[in-house]
């Protein structure tokens, strides 16, 4: 009887090993294929009963050639069982390489579900075996995949080195194709970070590889040429387009956002309309683009269906903030949370702190009525120090008239300086005619000796109405620049810090801004700006810091 077992036992045993060295040999051809035919090696691999492999090692292998498979098959997983099998067994047996890939592709799992937090804690990890490892390609995947996660965070420059450091690998691993594509990521963050004769350097050299483009990479190419035409040379942009059009004759590959946009640059809005039309026909997820949006408005606006213009850039407004609330939202660990209940607090706090500044405007009035009256009746009654009174009075007025005719010229002076900014909206140039009339009016008063009380009253209002004039600046940058304001808005900043930042973008210092806003303590403003945009080192400067802010999200719609 025991003889039987023993032979039931080793016939099994037997029958295993013969399913466990078919099964090997399918890893070892599966492997082999995965560079050139992943849909092969992920048939084969599909094949395989993981269950017959008897040894860690086979069971490593194969959990970490299927993922591979997967991947490279763009068959996004979510669920870590299977790789965490290979990384516990690489963690200390394998090659340097495995361990690498094993790492590489849990993090790729955690950029599957969107949990950035972990997926870079994985790239962090497989990062430290990039000096032994010998698979250059898997390395140039890795910093890919730590591209994705800057990019999502809006950190363009470490994306901009994660991609250089990729098209490095894939170069010296004779990678043409990964090669373009990695150094034509670098173009784009160039141009995103406003470095378009960077970009225009990258994008020349590339040129050389041109041959080896795929029709894809032809179609981010010439975009990208667009995008620096559009912020540096306009007027080359008609035969850019051109040239695009005749090169990529298949339209669904053709960024058609891109010249939509480059289109309304060049105020070419019928052939904008074109381009958003063929957009929406490519794209199925249109209604969940910012940039379409954008786009929408602008050519909205143009034919004055200021309906559907507002319309549109509500939805982009929405849409930018459903994104950054994403980033916000996330376990990253890479960028500061919002609070959203402090954000309505500051909102509410603003309405108060208006009409608290309104009353005190009045009351301040009516103090100094009232005790120019008191005055008045004062020296009516104090005989005694008639002249006296009269003299000082005389004086008061005299000072009195030339502090305001100062202050008139200043503000004459600030005003003309916001004008000339070419990017001021219609309206924020309609607002500053209006006092610039007005100031105009008391200065010519002054010169001709005709002063009148008409000009004085006039001024008067105008002075007490700075705060309703830094209102309609902010939302008319709103309009303009919504991306700016947002960003502003995400920072922290009161609606009033907001309207002065929009001075400072229309031309502004600070200087000008306090002597205008006429406020003594504005360093205390000045330094909670600072603050909440984190600018802690005041060799900063503000202003330029601002306007290249608003031109870098300007770039980005």
């Amino acid at each position: 009887m025991n003889k039987y077992i023993l032979l039931f036992f080793l016939l099994i045993s037997c029958a295993s090993c013969d399913v466990s060295s078919e099964s090997r040999e399918k890893l070892r051809i599966a492997e082999d294929l995965m560079s050139d035919r992943p849909d092969s090696a992920y048939t084969i691999l599909s094949e395989i009963d993981a269950k017959g492999f008897s040894h860690r090692k086979d069971k490593a292998k194969y959990a970490l050639l299927f993922s591979m498979a997967l991947d490279k098959n763009y068959i996004d997983v979510t669920d870590d069982s299977l790789i965490r099998v290979a990384v516990d067994y690489y963690k200390n047996h394998g090659t340097i390489d495995d361990r690498l890939k094993s790492l590489y592709y849990s993090g790729v799992i955690y950029l599957n579900k969107n949990d950035m937090n972990q997926a870079m804690n994985y790239f962090v990890k497989a990062e430290r075996y990039v000096k032994r490892a010998k698979d250059k390609i898997a390395i140039g995947r890795l910093y890919m995949g730590k591209k994705v996660i800057y990019q999502f965070i809006y950190d363009f420059k470490a994306a901009e080195a994660a991609s250089l450091k990729a098209a490095k690998m894939y170069y010296n691993a004779k990678d043409t194709s990964r090669y373009i594509n990695a150094m034509l990521d670098v173009a784009t963050y160039n141009i995103i970070l406003d470095r378009d004769s960077i970009a225009f350097t990258y994008l020349s050299n590339l040129k050389k590889l041109y041959n080896f483009f795929t029709p894809f990479q032809k179609s981010t190419y010439y975009a990208d040429n667009i995008s620096i035409a559009r912020n540096t040379d306009k007027s080359t942009l008609p035969a850019l387009i051109e040239i695009y059009l005749s090169k990529l004759p298949d339209q669904s590959i053709i960024n058609w956002i891109v010249l939509s946009n480059a289109y309304v640059t060049i105020e070419n809005f019928e052939n904008a309309q074109i381009a958003l039309n063929n957009y929406v026909k490519y794209n199925t997820d249109y209604h969940n683009s910012p940039q379409y949006y954008y786009i929408k408005a602008r050519i909205e606006e143009h034919y004055k269906r200021y309906n559907e213009s507002l319309s549109a850039y509500k939805q982009y407004l929405l849409l930018t903030d459903a994104k950054d609330l994403i980033v916000f939202d996330s376990d990253a660990g890479f960028m500061d949370e919002r609070d959203s209940a402090k954000l309505r607090q500051q909102k509410q706090s603003l309405y108060i702190i208006i009409l608290s500044l309104s009353i005190i405007c009045v009351l301040l009035t009516f103090i100094i009525t009232i005790g120019y009256g008191r005055l008045l009746l004062k020296k009516k009654r104090e005989e005694k120090d008639k002249l006296e009174a009269e003299k000082a009075n005389i004086e008061l007025e005299k000072n009195n008239y030339k502090n305001l005719y100062n202050k008139a010229l200043d503000e004459q002076e600030n005003l003309l300086i916001i004008y000339k900014n070419a990017s001021l909206d219609e309206d924020v140039k309609k607002l500053v005619d209006e006092r610039l009339r007005i100031l105009n009016k008391f200065v010519a008063a002054n010169i001709s000796s005709s002063f009148s009380k008409t000009a004085l009253e006039d001024l008067s209002k105008l002075m007490g109405d700075k705060n309703k004039f830094l209102d309609s600046t902010r939302l008319s940058f709103a309009i303009a620049h919504p991306k700016f304001l947002s960003f502003l808005k995400k920072k922290g900043l009161s609606d009033w810090e907001i309207g002065c930042c929009c001075l400072y973008c229309a031309g502004l210092n600070g200087k000008e801004i306090s002597s205008y806003l006429n406020i003594k303590g504005y360093y205390n403003i000045s330094s909670s700006i600072r603050t909440k945009l984190g600018l802690l080192e005041y060799k900063t400067n503000l202003d330029l810091f601002l306007n290249k802010k608003m031109s870098e999200l300007d770039k980005k719609l």
